[in-house]
C-alpha cells in the first residue's frame, strides 16, 4: 500500500479522500474512518520508526503501533453521496434520485432526455428528478422569479418557476427535493405549471401506465377495438399506447383512467394467441408523445 506523506497531505486532504471513498477497500464504513482519523494521525506523527503509510495500521502486525477504530454508524446513503458531491464534484457511487425512481416513475409520462420529441398538445409532459439548485431572480416589475436545475441520474434541465407560479412553490421545494414536474418544454428550458413533491404524489399527482405494442407483429389490430377494451379496466392511471418495431417508435395518450391489473388481465384475454406481443409497466419509460 502507498505511504501517506503527512509533510503534503494534512487532515482536511485526507478525510475528504475519505468522504469520497479513496479508502473504501480498507473500510467501507466512511463515518467511522473519518472519527478514527484524529487517532491515526496522532499516532504516526508521534513514532520514531520511518513514517508508516496512514492506513497500513489498519493491518499492521504492530498492535501496540495501532489505534483502536471507534464504533460508528456510518453515513446514510444521502449522506455518502452528498459528501462525494460536495469534494469531487460529482456523485461517485450513484445518484440521490436512484432511492426515488421506482416510486416517482409511475407519476411520469417523460423522460428529461425525451422532452425535445415532445409533439403532444393536450397533455403536457411530467417529468422527475431532484432539484440541485435553486436561483431567485428579480423581474423588471420587482417580482420574485426562480431558475431552478433538476436532475436524474444521467441528465439535467433548467426550470422556470415565473412569479405566480413561484409564490405558490417557494414554501415547499427546497434543494436535494425529489418531485414531479409538469410544465412545457421551451427552448431548453421546462416552464413549471405545477410541482408534486415527493409527499404529495400519491394523493395529487396524475399516474401513467405506458402499454407497449409491438407493432410489426401484430395481425389486423384495430385501435378502436383496443380502446373499447380499456374501458372495461376504470381506474385512476392515464394511458399511454406506444406502438414500436424495428426501427421506429410512437406513443399517444389515450383519456382512458385505468387500473394497472384489471389491464394486465384484459390484455392477456385480447391477445390470448401471443402475449409477447405486449408489455405494461408504470410512467413514462422510454418513449414520447406524439
Amino acid at each position: 500500500m502507498k505511504r501517506i506523506d503527512l509533510s503534503v497531505m494534512n487532515r482536511a486532504v485526507i478525510e475528504n479522500m475519505i468522504k469520497a471513498g479513496a479508502f473504501d477497500e480498507i473500510m467501507n464504513n466512511r463515518a467511522r474512518l473519518i472519527n478514527a482519523l484524529p487517532s491515526f494521525l496522532n499516532a504516526a506523527q508521534s513514532t520514531n520508526d520511518s513514517q508508516p503509510g496512514l492506513f497500513d495500521m489498519l493491518d499492521s502486525s504492530e498492535k501496540d503501533f495501532e489505534p483502536e477504530l471507534p464504533e460508528f454508524d456510518d453515513f446514510s446513503e444521502h449522506e455518502r453521496l452528498d459528501y462525494e458531491k460536495e469534494v469531487t464534484g460529482l456523485y461517485i457511487s450513484g445518484h440521490p434520485y436512484d432511492s426515488y425512481y421506482e416510486k416517482i416513475l409511475p407519476f411520469t409520462n417523460c423522460n428529461i432526455e425525451k422532452l425535445t420529441l415532445w409533439r403532444a398538445n393536450n397533455l403536457k409532459p411530467s417529468i422527475g428528478g431532484i432539484i440541485i439548485s435553486m436561483n431567485e431572480r428579480t423581474t423588471k416589475k420587482g417580482d420574485l422569479m426562480c431558475i431552478l436545475q433538476l436532475e436524474n441520474s444521467e441528465h439535467s434541465i433548467t426550470l422556470v418557476a415565473f412569479p405566480k407560479t413561484w409564490e405558490n412553490l417557494k414554501s415547499k421545494i427546497k434543494v436535494g427535493d425529489a418531485c414531479v414536474v409538469e410544465g412545457k418544454y421551451d427552448r431548453e428550458q421546462f416552464i413549471i405549471e405545477n410541482l408534486f413533491t415527493f409527499e404529495e404524489l400519491e394523493t395529487k399527482a396524475k399516474r401513467f401506465l405506458n402499454i407497449s405494442l409491438n407493432f410489426s407483429e401484430l395481425k389486423n389490430f384495430k385501435v378502436r377495438d383496443f380502446c373499447m377494451a380499456l374501458r372495461d379496466c376504470k381506474g385512476n392511471n392515464s394511458v399511454l399506447l406506444e406502438f414500436y418495431n424495428d426501427e421506429e417508435l410512437c406513443q399517444l395518450w389515450i383519456s382512458e383512467r385505468v387500473d394497472p391489473i384489471k389491464v394486465e388481465k384484459r390484455l392477456s384475454e385480447f391477445f390470448t394467441a401471443n402475449e409477447n406481443l405486449y408489455k405494461i409497466s408504470e410512467g413514462c419509460g422510454d418513449s414520447f408523445v406524439a
